[in-house]
């Protein structure tokens, strides 16, 4: 038998609290309880309920972990509040959707709390990006140089889309 370094050992043997811990023991458990669910004739709604279920419990500590790691190393707030906003999407999303699955006469009101935290995951991502790339200018000033003027340069503004009309003059003069 080779010898292993202390690494490689942990690779095999992963901590209880690891996350890779519960992937693997989902990755290797999960078709064997599909399999038992099958061959006990159980009702496909049931199948999908209990799997979906599976992965809404492996979701949400996944996820509260990874805000839990962005909120202990807060070194830049400006862009962690919109990554920890897109994290919350994942778990979210799966209880919603697995209680809608489960409770069929709740789901209208199930699928509009989910909707409505998608559409506020959009906006965070909206926001994330222009904290990443800079104030709308700075965008313009970039693109600009990089593309020569050719900018039609779309912004939030008061929570309103709306076109420069610097943009539309430089896009009228080139056109």
């Amino acid at each position: 038998m080779p010898r292993r370094s202390a690494a490689s050992l942990f690779v095999l043997l992963p901590c209880r609290s690891s996350p890779r811990a519960a992937i693997d023991v989902v990755t290797a458990a999960l078709p064997l309880l599909i399999w038992e669910l099958h061959r006990k004739d159980y009702e496909k709604h049931v199948m999908a309920w209990f799997i979906a279920g599976i992965f809404v419990l492996l979701s949400i500590p996944v996820s509260i972990g990874e805000v839990f790691l962005h909120l202990s190393h807060f070194t830049n707030p400006k862009l962690q509040r919109y990554v920890i906003r897109l994290i919350l999407m994942a778990p979210i999303y799966s209880a919603t959707s697995w209680l809608a699955l489960r409770f069929k006469e709740a789901s209208i009101y199930l699928d509009t709390a989910r909707d409505f935290y998608e559409a506020f995951a959009i906006y965070s991502f909206t926001f994330f990006l222009i904290a990443c790339l800079g104030e709308e200018d700075d965008i313009n000033n970039a693109l600009s140089r990089r593309y020569g003027g050719v900018v039609a340069a779309i912004a939030v503004v008061d929570c309103r889309w709306s076109v420069r009309s610097d943009a539309i003059a430089v896009l009228a003069g080139r056109l």
